[in-house]
């Protein structure tokens, strides 16, 4: 207690009182279940969910880990489930990985085995020192979305539009007596930007032409990023 740091403690000691206990207490416990080997591969995997770019990607990622770990996959799920709330109370800026686990163990969510509290704990720190070097990423991460909207994913579409060989004058036809004439449909092209914070997604349709200039428009700005980032 005396190294701890000074100032604000983690987000999961002060909301802890709100927490149930029982099932976070039991998951960690279901660590002690795992070998050596699954825990490893546990490690390995969880970058590629928490740096998921959409909830399709993490849930990806959460497949392929539950695959690669092996065994009863409800049971690492339910593992995987608590380490993305831990993860989602670490304060990139604050936390550091003892100063957690002693929060850990004064909330009483260790088991009282000391084998199985020795195990937990080792899990946890390598666990935490993988929070503490991704703390970078999620800085930059903030520091890139903030203020300003970000774009969550592009959706598309292409649509048909009639063509009409008339045009119906509202101030001289007679709308019973009109009879249009179609002869062929065109393709449309549809595109929607779906924004952070956003109700209203932009939507949009252009031509073939501009989707090509929009194209190498992005591809211009990918390299212009890449040779900035060069730079530092």
């Amino acid at each position: 207690m005396a190294n701890r740091r000074k100032g604000i403690r983690s987000a999961f000691f002060r909301d802890a009182v709100r927490l149930k206990k029982d099932p976070l207490r039991q998951h960690l416990s279901g660590i002690c279940e795992l070998s050596q080997a699954q825990t490893t591969i546990l490690l390995k995997h969880l970058p590629a969910i928490f740096s998921g770019a959409t909830g399709r990607d993490k849930a990806r990622a959460t497949q392929t880990l539950a695959e690669t770990v092996g065994g009863d996959a409800e049971h690492i799920l339910q593992i995987v489930s608590v380490l993305e709330f831990l993860a989602d109370q670490w304060d990139v800026y604050e936390d550091r990985a003892e100063d957690v686990l002693c929060d850990i163990r004064e909330v009483g969510l260790l088991p009282e085995t000391k084998a199985q509290c020795a195990r937990i704990e080792r899990f946890l720190k390598r666990f935490f020192r993988f929070l503490e070097k991704d703390s970078e990423r999620r800085r930059r991460q903030r520091a890139t979305s903030s203020v300003l909207p970000f774009l969550l994913r592009v959706d598309s579409a292409v649509d048909y539009r009639a063509v009409f060989q008339t045009a119906f004058n509202w101030s001289e036809d007679d709308p019973n007596r009109y009879s249009p004439s179609c002869q062929e449909v065109v393709p449309v092209i549809l595109l929607k930007f779906v924004l952070s914070g956003n109700d209203h997604p932009i939507i949009f349709q252009c031509e073939p032409r501009d989707l090509e200039m929009t194209i190498g428009r992005l591809r211009a700005v990918q390299r212009e990023y890449q040779k900035s980032q060069m730079l530092f």
